[in-house]
């Protein structure tokens, strides 16, 4: 299935990676781009609050961005929906977005990055919920379609959620791959992580 490249609009017709910026479209993709190298930025979703930091996966991925291995951080849509004030306080503490500039329309400056395209809410909720109608999608599901769209917008690279019947179950994750959204559990977040580290065979 021909798409057209989330990162720099290119045309991916059944190749491992965007043929023009080097995206990974497939997971052998990962293998053979310059992911090895680059350090990747991850978006926690909302239930990846560590919030106790009991859940050693997200232990061990604080500690590979306290290292500098990696980048973690939060779409705007993580406030939005959490309850209680000490889940509150630990989100805050997760690195927010940066911000956003368009060609034409904003300022260069600061830490804000390039916006990217806004993935059609109709697209993902087709992925994510086949069997709700757009009009009755509940709260938690336009924030979960809200969490992929924020997390493209900004070019991150990998989505770490702990629901994975919303967004990992196989067919979801097979077409959000298509779409070159890489969605993993923290445990599957480590090993291909580990993976893209190891010395090449």
């Amino acid at each position: 299935m021909a798409v057209a490249c989330l990162r720099c609009g290119g045309r991916v017709d059944g190749t491992d990676t965007c043929p023009a910026c080097t995206w990974p479209y497939t997971p052998t993709g990962w293998l053979t781009s310059n992911f090895r190298t680059r350090t990747l930025v991850l978006t926690l979703d909302t239930s990846c609050i560590n919030e106790r930091r009991l859940d050693e996966s997200l232990n061990q991925l604080e500690v590979w961005a306290k290292d500098g291995r990696i980048k973690i951080e939060r779409s705007p849509a993580m406030l939005e929906e959490l309850r209680g004030e000490s889940r509150i306080a630990r989100a805050k503490s997760i690195t927010p977005y940066p911000g956003l500039f368009t060609f034409g329309r904003s300022m260069l400056g600061g830490g804000d990055v390039l916006a990217g395209p806004l993935v059609a809410e109709a697209v993902l909720a087709e992925i994510l919920f086949p069997t709700t109608s757009e009009q009755a999608l509940t709260i938690n599901q336009r924030n979960d379609i809200a969490h992929l769209r924020h997390h493209v917008r900004t070019g991150r690279d990998i989505f770490v959620t702990r629901n994975p019947n919303d967004f990992i179950v196989r067919g979801k994750q097979d077409q959000l791959e298509q779409l070159g959204i890489w969605a993993f559990t923290p445990e599957a977040a480590i090993a291909h992580l580990r993976a893209l580290w190891a010395p090449p065979a």
